[in-house]
């Protein structure tokens, strides 16, 4: 037990300064669960947007965006497509000892997470479009973020074999309101990273049969945000 306490002491004193007494002192502003969250930060927790989904639900500030339900071609519509590869995801991370919040077009405000991933697919005019795209908020928010995509980018497009369609990233996407946390209040905080991903074009037919069983893009996006969690210390691999 002396021992324990003694690591755990040291293991306070990298983070916090240390009296003339040799008393631990929390700086003003910093507490001491918040210094030990940090030197035991639990367990990875991963937040899956499912694009689209309850958009009537959108709070006042959002209201704007309640007509906006995804796109549907041949039957398949976005948003069942989004929540199913969000259910297959969730099964695959949670199998690797992380939890998993499903969350709704409105994200909960200020949520905060390992990471939040923004599931949607596209839709197009010229059926001749495809591939996957995803993009974060510019500038980013943190320095995590780019590293976020690079991670699901490079997993994704190998596993997936789509072609990158990142010439068509749009604005919207850039400016994502889920991740504005300057402007709404039902935002992801600053400090999360996130990223929104199109999975493909649900209007051309061979991406068409990629994402029509969920479990293929669930099990690429698993394989980057896995790489994330792993490069980023919080996961084990094995």
């Amino acid at each position: 037990m002396a021992l324990l306490a003694g690591a755990l002491f040291v293991l306070i004193s990298l983070y916090l300064p240390i009296n003339r007494i040799g008393i631990v002192s929390a700086p003003q502003g910093i507490s001491l669960p918040r210094v030990l969250s940090r030197i035991f930060p639990g367990v990875p927790r991963v937040g899956l947007q499912i694009g689209h989904f309850e958009v009537h639900n959108h709070p006042k500030e959002l209201a704007a965006l309640r007509k906006n339900t995804g796109g549907s071609v041949e039957g398949l519509h976005e948003v069942a497509l989004n929540r199913a590869v969000a259910r297959e995801l969730k099964t695959i991370l949670e199998a690797r000892g992380i939890e998993v919040d499903l969350l709704p077009a409105t994200i909960p405000p200020r949520y905060r997470a390992d990471l939040v991933l923004s599931i949607h697919a596209d839709a197009s005019d010229d059926l001749e479009r495809r591939g996957y795209k995803s993009a974060h908020f510019i500038p980013a928010r943190n320095r995590a973020e780019p590293e976020l995509k690079r991670a699901v980018d490079g997993t994704y497009l190998a596993m997936s074999g789509l072609p990158d369609d990142h010439e068509n990233v749009t604005r919207s996407m850039f400016n994502y309101y889920a991740f504005n946390h300057r402007r709404y209040h039902h935002s992801v905080r600053r400090t999360t990273p996130g990223l929104i991903v199109e999975l493909g074009y649900i209007s051309n037919y061979e991406d068409r049969s990629f994402l029509e069983d969920p479990s293929r893009p669930a099990e690429a996006l698993a394989a980057g945000i896995i790489t994330y969690l792993e490069q980023r210390g919080r996961l084990i691999g094995n």
